[in-house]
């Protein structure tokens, strides 16, 4: 019996427009930009810092990994500041609308209310250096008057009667 050559030229052609529209397909998102912002205590914006991070599970940053990068930045210049807030800048644009991707409102910005993992949607390869976690730190009041900056220990004093035990006694 003789094998029938199959015609993979079609294939080949295929593979070879295809390669032209990789930058338009989806992809799991393995990294994300950090931009800290530092605000001094009159509003000012003192500095800005970028990085790029590699997340250890694909589409997700952990809440380890979110805590690890607010301890690493929250001193500056030796100065402390504290979180105010996140933002996760995050294009989750489907290829299809990329046509439409100027004309309409796309609102890719989302506020990060609690310290926990976020995930990060899936986004098209050309898009992948725009994902972004935005920290905005404020400073930290170093400036309070020492009798506002402690606490006080307050001691209560246990009776060793119950209420019960004094009610006893009165009658």
């Amino acid at each position: 019996m003789e094998k029938e050559h199959l015609n993979h030229e079609w294939i080949e052609e295929f593979e070879k427009t295809d390669k032209g529209y990789e930058i338009f397909y989806k992809e799991d998102v393995q990294y994300i930009r950090i931009h800290c912002i530092y605000v001094d205590s009159t509003d000012s914006i003192q500095k800005i810092t970028e990085e790029k991070v590699f997340v250890n599970n694909i589409n997700t940053i952990s809440r380890d990994e979110i805590l690890g990068i607010l301890k690493k930045n929250c001193t500056t210049e030796k100065r402390k500041y504290n979180i105010s807030s996140i933002l996760k800048y995050n294009i989750d644009l489907e290829p299809q609308d990329i046509t439409d991707f100027l004309k309409k409102d796309y609102d890719f910005l989302s506020v990060i209310k609690h310290i926990d993992t976020i995930p990060l949607n899936q986004t098209i390869n050309m898009f992948q250096d725009l994902n972004t976690l935005f920290i905005i730190f404020y400073e930290k009041e170093e400036n309070k008057s020492k009798s506002h900056a402690q606490t006080k220990k307050v001691y209560l004093q246990s009776h060793k009667k119950t209420q019960r035990k004094l009610l006893k006694m009165k009658e």
